[in-house]
């Protein structure tokens, strides 16, 4: 069992300072009786905490579902609390039946004796490829989901865009996203990196995150994602070109990250084309 330990800045109540860390007010409930400790003793509900005190978090071992399978993944990045990982495309998260990226996670989890569930801070479709960042217990994934950090992508489209600003109101509607204008807000900067013909090379930030916002967006501009079927045109012996290629964060110490992975081999292999 591993602990998470907490150092106190000034006098709070134990539930207020832990809200300022990210642990829920129904984590809380569930597990202060048995699993927070205030300088090594049990805490108490109401407890009140003093500048100095350190408070640590019980992290019990729980059962990991998923068959633990070596893969041929890049690890970006790793610290106490996640995984940045490069993943491939044409591979889930981890669909029931299928080989899956929580496959891996979970053979690198055996690796280092962490013995908890899978848990995925961001998502990426099957055939979308780049980062994905998993937690290494619920902790870290709560401070994560409830802190923003950038994301951007990049991506082969039909025709030549202008640099701009995508704003739509997304709906989904069964496996597609629809606009919609009483749908949440979507926001997409774009940047063209470079024009090859009638096809370019964009970059393209997300400041919300929307299920298929790029996609959408693309198509809405009319210059959809190369061999997106979904959105798009299928092409024969390519996935969609669309790379979740760049990262920022300020992990739980404090730190600032800024993680980065290389052009896609199938992203090479069009544009020589």
């Amino acid at each position: 069992m591993r602990q998470i330990s907490f150092n106190v800045d000034k006098k709070i109540r134990l539930d207020e300072f832990l809200k300022k860390n990210h642990i829920s007010h129904n984590l809380f409930i569930s597990i202060y009786k048995d699993d927070i400790f205030i300088n090594g003793k049990h805490a108490k509900r109401n407890s009140k905490l003093e500048k100095g005190d350190i408070v640590t978090i019980n992290l019990r071992d729980e059962e990991n579902k998923y068959e633990p399978i070596n893969m041929d993944i890049e690890v970006l990045y790793e610290d106490d609390d996640i995984f940045v990982l490069n993943k491939p495309d044409k591979l889930t998260m981890n669909k029931d039946g299928e080989k899956s990226l929580a496959n891996f996670v979970s053979y690198l989890f055996e690796q280092r004796n962490i013995k908890q569930k899978v848990r995925f801070i961001n998502r990426l479709d099957q055939d979308t490829s780049g980062v994905v960042m998993v937690a290494k217990n619920k902790i870290a994934q709560a401070y994560y989901q409830k802190n923003s950090f950038k994301k951007k992508y990049l991506a082969i489209v039909k025709g030549n865009p202008k640099d701009q600003k995508i704003e739509l109101n997304l709906k989904r509607d069964g496996i597609k996203t629809e606009i919609d204008e009483n749908g949440k807000k979507s926001v997409t900067i774009l940047e063209n990196l470079k024009n090859y013909g009638d096809y370019s090379l964009v970059s393209l930030e997300l400041l919300t995150g929307r299920t298929h916002q790029i996609r959408v967006s693309m198509e809405y501009i009319n210059c959809p994602i190369v061999a997106d079927s979904l959105y798009g045109e299928k092409i024969e012996n390519f996935t969609q070109m669309l790379h979740a290629n760049e990262i920022e964060f300020v992990d739980m110490k404090g730190e600032y990250h800024n993680i980065t992975t290389n052009l896609p081999q199938r992203f090479k292999d069009y544009l020589k084309e």
